[in-house]
């Protein structure tokens, strides 16, 4: 069941107009709290004044985060002040009630999986089993939701 609802929301991702972009952050790399938020606040502002002529023609810019960390919260609202005026922030964000919202979490489970594959270039037993081994991950997974990533 499980395998058949995580097809559906795949095809939805494929026929969905959204774009994407995945923050990935390396512990090991950037130790304390501020350096993390340094860190990951310097990669989103650097993505949105990259792409500002895209954001620019947006009449309003809706971020929807479900307030699970203070510092995420605290984090997005720095990063989208130099969209102060376009930018709004959803409330009450339950994944039931936000398709996207249940997207981005998909995203973040294969950009996981990815990233694991990467790196260890090996993936768990149970994702092996889950999305039928590497070969169709990346096949049936990696490469459908990369058409969906900014470069």
């Amino acid at each position: 069941m499980r395998i058949r609802i995580f097809r559906r929301m795949m095809v939805f991702i494929q026929k969905a107009r959204f774009r994407y972009r995945c923050f990935k952050l390396f512990k090991p790399y950037n130790s304390g709290d501020s350096a993390i938020h340094d860190t990951l606040l310097q990669e989103i502002v650097d993505f949105l004044i990259s792409h500002r002529d895209g954001f620019n023609t947006c009449g309003q810019i809706k971020v929807y985060y479900d307030n699970g960390q203070t510092q995420i919260t605290a984090l997005l609202n720095e990063a989208f002040a130099i969209y102060a005026s376009k930018v709004t922030f959803a409330t009450d964000v339950y994944p039931a009630k936000y398709r996207l919202f249940q997207v981005a979490d998909v995203i973040c489970t294969l950009e996981l999986v990815k990233t694991k594959l990467l790196e260890n270039g090996a993936i768990s037993e149970s994702e092996d089993r889950f999305f039928g081994g590497i070969k169709n991950f990346k096949k049936n997974y990696l490469k459908p939701l990369s058409r969906k990533e900014y470069a």
